[in-house]
């Protein structure tokens, strides 16, 4: 399996109702194959949070509050990527992380 720490830049953005929407830009991982799976992991989120990849909503468990979540996203990557987690002011952006693994789960 191999990481890639999706850190700074982060952009912030206030929105209404006291909601902070974090953004953060990143390119298409090198040397995927047909067999590889990209799967975002979002460590320890502290209450609600909305998760969009290129505009589309990802669905998290109702249980992920609190614990990392893992969401395959292999099929919704393009080249150019935004992704985009909406929280509580009060909330604080954790590790993010991209995780990919061949086949075998390597």
């Amino acid at each position: 399996m191999h990481t890639i720490r999706l850190r700074g830049p982060w952009e912030q953005e206030s929105l209404a109702g006291e909601l902070v929407r974090w953004t953060r830009r990143f390119h298409k991982p090198t040397g995927l194959d047909d067999n590889s799976r990209v799967w975002l992991v979002i460590e320890n989120v502290a209450g609600e949070i909305d998760v969009t990849l290129n505009g589309r909503p990802m669905h998290l468990a109702d249980s992920a509050a609190m614990a990392p979540t893992r969401l395959e996203i292999t099929a919704l990557l393009q080249s150019h990527n935004v992704l985009s987690l909406t929280l509580a002011a009060a909330g604080a952006i954790t590790p993010v992380r991209l995780e990919i693994e061949d086949a075998a789960g390597d």
